[in-house]
């Protein structure tokens, strides 16, 4: 059985997205607890139909 190793968040950040009314981008920085690893995490989020001209 595969442990799960636990991440810690050192820091997020949201910013909207220009040209869509309800998009996100955000980027989460998370370190390991048990080793020397950091992970980053980017994510675009957008809901259908918001998309402006």
């Amino acid at each position: 059985m595969r442990r799960r190793s636990r991440l810690i968040t050192e820091r997020v950040v949201i910013r909207p997205v220009f040209g869509f009314s309800e998009g996100t981008f955000s980027i989460v920085i998370a370190k390991s607890a048990t080793a020397e690893r950091t992970t980053i995490v980017c994510v675009f989020l957008v809901t259908a139909g918001s998309a402006q001209i």
